[in-house]
């Protein structure tokens, strides 16, 4: 697991925006029966646009990695980015459980993640950009868009998933 982005001090501290539930290691213990992501319909959803093996995927607000888990078994990587140390100590737990090698782990946010490597197919995130402020929201998606380079492949779009599935779905 990757050490915390730095954080300038002008910045939004996503920590803080959190949310006292995702910092509580018994909430995130029983996260998965809590809260289900629906990550097979957005599994399906991301296939459909395109999603292959050879696909690297960022994941932002992995939280205990939900969505993480499903999407590496069917990609060549995944960053996984969550801003609190508990969400990501249950994640590397799941990851090293499962053995799938292909999971990057980094605790980092919208505002503080820095991709390395080659370019992302796609970004995805759920339940997490709603902890910021509606300024930061709007740079987090900013972030999120150069992430994906569009600029350079103009193919790729950044969706929010409620939107398309009605226009994807057969």
């Amino acid at each position: 697991m990757s050490k915390p982005e730095k954080r300038h001090n002008w910045m939004l501290d996503e920590m803080k925006s959190a949310g006292r539930e995702n910092l509580d290691a018994e909430h995130a213990s029983q996260y998965d029966f809590k809260e289900d992501a629906n990550v097979i319909e957005k599994l399906a959803l991301i296939k459909r646009l395109g999603l292959n093996e050879k696909s690297e995927v960022v994941d932002i607000g992995a939280g205990i990695g939900q969505f993480t888990l499903a999407v590496a078994s069917v990609c060549a990587r995944v960053v996984a980015a969550d801003v609190s140390p508990v969400m990501m100590n249950v994640l590397k737990t799941k990851v090293s459980t499962s053995r799938l090698p292909n999971i990057e782990i980094i605790q980092s946010g919208f505002l503080t993640y820095e991709h390395q490597g080659r370019q992302a197919d796609f970004v995805y995130s759920r339940y997490a950009l709603h902890h910021l402020p509606d300024f930061w929201k709007a740079l987090a998606l900013l972030r999120m868009l150069c992430i994906q380079q569009m600029a350079s492949s103009p193919d790729m779009l950044l969706v929010q998933s409620e939107q398309v599935e009605p226009l994807v779905s057969e």
